[in-house]
């Protein structure tokens, strides 16, 4: 059977449920009281100190394979070459050590959502919209939790899908005639990592989009664009956009866009886990109708899987992103956990376990200009996962997780959820009407 979905309605609806996510496209902000408890708690924040560590007889994951047991050194928040000052040893013995996880595509927008990605082992995460920048601010460098990095204000076009499911006041839209230079200008001024712009039906035409794209690299920042439909993910690759969010899940990639895909340098993040959890609730799906023509309404998660697999063969780079916005409302989209069932996904589109984890390591590291993390070797920042089982085996491996470092600090609260990728579908009846 196939249920039919607005792409941009899915990716977006959680809106009417959620006000904890500050930054993120889907949320509406903290309360003044909600934003003066989480300042209150980040102040009174006790960190661990640093410790020099030996994790000795430890299998590492070389991006490629697990090697033989090794010695790993930690000195303050850096990979070390080798054991110069007094360490507290741990024995790795039978255990397999890889690089943090990084998901290139969430909406955190609070302390707590920082901290369940972090118990999951993810050590960076890409935050995918800023709406209030004075709310996003504390969640930068915050000691002994996952890097959090962001996008600013999307580039949003008035009518379009995204402006009214969200209801998004006209201050916060990119409108026809727009100055691109001052609209980058300001995502620039307030911190933001990178531009995004939300390419839909009403959004932003694509003379403007390549406009944004080229003030984006003018200011020395890259851009990515929102496109969850063929006809966006064209116009998004002939922007000269870096990156591509979401997997199609209206129709199948043409042979014509994977090659230029597969030669412009452009990544993919796929966001499998959002289109699984949201074809995988009946009610989810019931509030999400229209807000498309209905040649770009999703039809079904096997077209998202088969898009994948195309973009796998054609030799696009695809990175693990989950569009996860946390456990509010009626819904949960939990952080940390989704990005787990997203590597899981990965190796169902084809993906070998080593080249899954490569997708929430080493790629993102790369395509999102990190250049000190997603690989254990000396100089590298100290965002490491200690498995007690081997992820080459079985990617679900990655969930077994003994002890996470992040910048050199342990992080002592370990997910130890007994939740499973299955378990995030068929959460809300099909009668729902909690809208």
């Amino acid at each position: 059977m196939h249920f039919y979905i607005s792409a941009s309605a899915l990716l977006g609806l959680i809106s009417f449920f959620t006000r904890s996510t500050a930054c993120g496209t889907h949320g509406q902000g903290l309360s003044d009281e909600e934003f003066d408890n989480q300042m209150n708690r980040l102040q009174s924040r006790q960190v661990p100190n640093w410790v020099n560590t030996e994790l000795r007889n430890v299998r590492v994951f070389d991006g490629f394979n697990i090697g033989p047991p090794t010695s790993v050194f930690i000195e303050g928040d850096r990979i070390a070459a080798t054991g110069n000052k007094a360490y507290v040893v741990i024995d790795g013995e039978g255990k397999f050590l890889i690089p943090g996880l990084i998901d290139s595509h969430l909406h955190i927008g609070d302390l707590d959502g920082l901290a369940n990605a972090t118990s999951f082992g993810l050590t960076s995460v890409m935050n995918m919209a800023c709406r209030n920048y004075t709310q996003c601010a504390p969640l930068r460098n915050v000691p002994g939790l996952a890097t959090w990095l962001s996008a600013g204000v999307p580039a949003t076009g008035p009518g379009s899908n995204h402006a009214k499911t969200m209801n998004l006041p006209d201050n916060l839209l990119f409108h026809p005639g727009d100055d691109p230079t001052e609209t980058v200008a300001h995502v620039v001024g307030n911190g933001s990592d990178w531009m995004k712009i939300t390419v839909e039906v009403n959004g932003p035409e694509l003379s403007a989009q390549k406009a944004l794209v080229e003030q984006a690299h003018a200011f020395g920042i890259y851009a990515v664009s929102h496109a969850a439909d063929v006809e966006s993910y064209n116009e998004a690759a002939l922007s000269g956009v870096d990156g591509l969010q979401h997997t199609p899940a209206n129709r199948a990639i043409y042979s014509d866009l994977l090659d230029r895909l597969s030669t412009s340098g452009q990544f993919v993040t796929a966001t499998m886990e959002i289109w699984r959890i949201g074809f995988g609730n009946p009610g989810l799906l019931a509030l999400t109708q229209g807000g498309q023509p209905d040649d770009r309404k999703a039809v079904s998660f096997d077209i998202v899987v088969e898009n994948v697999v195309a973009l796998r063969k054609a030799g696009v780079p695809v990175l693990a992103g989950t569009d996860s916005v946390g456990a509010q409302g009626p819904y949960s989209i939990p952080f940390g956990l989704t990005l787990h069932c997203e590597l899981e996904n990965l190796v169902s589109a084809g993906y070998t376990p080593a080249a899954a984890l490569r997708a929430a390591t080493v790629l993102p590291n790369h395509y999102h200009r990190l250049g000190d993390r997603g690989s254990i070797s000396p100089g590298m920042r100290a965002d490491m996962v200690l498995l007690n089982s081997n992820p080459l085996e079985n990617i679900a491996n990655t969930r077994d997780i003994a002890r996470i470092w992040v910048g050199g600090v342990e992080y002592k609260d370990v997910a130890k959820s007994t939740t499973v990728c299955a378990d995030l579908l068929n959460q809300i009846p099909s009668n729902s009407t909690a809208m």
